[in-house]
């Protein structure tokens, strides 16, 4: 998530935001600086004066808020550009950051199940409503993980989220009465299986994950070149998913 789509200020033209206004009685600390933040946004590097211009923020309050943007390293003082926005705030806007502990508390299942099956094994997630991949684990018959960098929502891996989330609707494969009853099984199951529906040769399934919260977010899904599901492979996805779960909560 960029500090652009979020804190933008409007401006109605050019010259009304080169005037500085000043402070509204009760402006809080936290709006002047996304004020000031959003300004620096859309720029590698400002002087004070610059920013001033920019920010439409007194200059006393500027300079103050700087200081203490400066202290949290959400901004850095460049001598050869003045202010920028600093390495952890940028870090904080890193779309891949909120999966980092998601993958963390997956891997050790996922490479068990892997080594165990010889598979591949994904977490996915919905992301601007497509679902995507956060992490595959490929075992030595598994297959190639680039290929499954994002998957079909058809897929039991899509399915699983798509049945714990009704206001995701349903996949483009099936019919909303077919999808009522396809996604009672899989709550009742707790498990989605896909064989050869998406792909000629390869079977998936996918259980959920749940955060401390009891809310699914992500779904932990067996990627196998197979043309059935083997006994039991069900049961130990579920498993490496309560384990994920576990682990996150």
């Amino acid at each position: 998530m960029s500090t652009q789509s979020v804190f933008r200020v409007p401006v109605q033209d050019a010259s009304a935001a080169e005037q500085p206004v000043p402070d509204r009685p009760g402006r809080g600390v936290l709006e002047g600086a996304f004020v000031l933040l959003e300004a620096l946004s859309r720029t590698d590097g400002a002087g004070l004066t610059a920013l001033v211009q920019r920010s439409g923020l007194p200059k006393a309050t500027v300079h103050r808020l700087l200081g203490q943007l400066v202290d949290l390293g959400a901004v850095v003082r460049d001598d050869a550009v003045g202010y920028r926005i600093g390495g952890s705030l940028r870090r904080l806007a890193d779309p891949e950051r909120p999966f980092q502990q998601l993958r963390n508390a997956a891997q050790p299942a996922c490479a068990e199940l892997a080594a165990r099956t010889g598979a591949a094994v994904g977490i996915a997630v919905m992301r601007d409503s497509q679902m995507v991949s956060v992490g595959v684990v490929s075992g030595p018959r598994g297959i190639d993980p680039g290929s499954v960098a994002s998957f079909p929502v058809d897929t039991a891996a899509g399915q699983v989220l798509l049945a714990n989330d009704p206001a995701l609707g349903s996949p483009p494969s099936r019919s909303e009465r077919e999808w009522r009853r396809v996604r009672a099984a899989i709550r009742d199951r707790g498990v989605a299986v896909d064989q050869q529906e998406m792909t000629a040769g390869i079977s998936c399934v996918a259980a959920p994950v749940r955060d401390g919260n009891g809310t699914v977010v992500a779904s932990l899904a067996v990627i196998q070149i197979a043309d059935s599901v083997p006994a039991g492979l069900a049961e130990l996805v579920r498993r490496a998913a309560d384990r994920t779960s576990l682990r996150l909560g």
